[in-house]
């Protein structure tokens, strides 16, 4: 075979290569959307947080398929309701911050680094997810002051609040075990955001209000309706992956919890 038909064949390998590997790719997008919208998002904006209280915070590029809600983290959009409360929090400059159902560790990373001589302690049932936050972590320098462990119980968290803590708690149902002034006394002089899950476990809510009324002024902050339309910055982006990389799926209206002690 002469070097030109060489080449053209192996020219013609390569380009079907690519076709399969790219054939390959949309059929996994097609089945996970979102995911399409991650990459879209990150390839226009890169891997730092865009806006919002973690603005600046850094990601690894393999995040668009590690981290849950990527897009709405990478705009600084996510949990935007909660923005105001977190600003206070920070002003507060709380010696030690308490992140349970870290996941991730958008929380962990974020709040380490708006608050530079604060201790993190990421509670995270589920272990085989613990390398992710202290990747991010190291990415942004903050993995010295980062404590990731296992899943919380009322006598760990006790042990480990101080004064003037603040709780940023999302655990999918177990707040309403772990949440409780009589088992966990120390919680009454923390500031604690929590998400209440009542769709998951019924009546957390008004326990929790129950609970916290007497030491704690406490505000609720309930989810708020995304609009593309209130996002200019993904502009040419389609319609339909725009509207998928600002929405955070929640099953039903739901409400945070912000209480401050008095």
């Amino acid at each position: 075979m002469r070097v030109a038909d060489r080449l053209r064949t192996w020219a013609c390998r390569a380009q079907s290569a690519r076709v399969a590997e790219l054939e390959a790719r949309l059929d996994h997008e097609r089945l996970f959307p979102a995911e399409w919208a991650n990459r879209r998002v990150r390839d226009r904006f890169g891997d730092e947080v865009q806006a919002g209280p973690f603005a600046g915070m850094r990601y690894p590029d393999y995040a668009i398929e590690r981290v849950d809600l990527f897009a709405p983290k990478l705009l600084g959009s996510f949990e935007q309701e909660l923005h105001e409360a977190i600003e206070s929090a920070v002003e507060a400059r709380p010696r030690l911050v308490v992140n349970v159902g870290a996941a991730d560790g958008y929380y962990v990373v974020g709040l380490a680094r708006r608050l530079p001589a604060a201790r993190v302690v990421a509670f995270e049932a589920d272990e085989s997810k613990h390398w992710l936050p202290h990747e991010i972590a190291d990415l942004n320098g903050v993995r010295h002051r980062i404590d990731v462990r296992g899943a919380c119980e009322p006598r760990s968290l006790n042990d480990c609040l101080e004064d003037g803590a603040l709780v940023v708690c999302d655990c999918d149902g177990c707040e309403l075990e772990l949440l409780d002034v009589d088992r966990v006394p120390a919680l009454s002089s923390a500031t604690v955001i929590v998400e209440a899950h009542d769709l998951l476990v019924p009546g957390i809510k008004p326990a929790l209000l129950g609970r916290f009324a007497p030491t704690h002024d406490i505000e609720e902050v309930p989810t708020l309706p995304r609009y593309v339309d209130d996002f200019p910055q993904l502009g040419d982006i389609p319609l339909v992956t725009r509207q998928l990389a600002i929405s955070e799926f929640r099953g039903a209206p739901m409400s945070w919890l912000v209480m401050r002690p008095r």
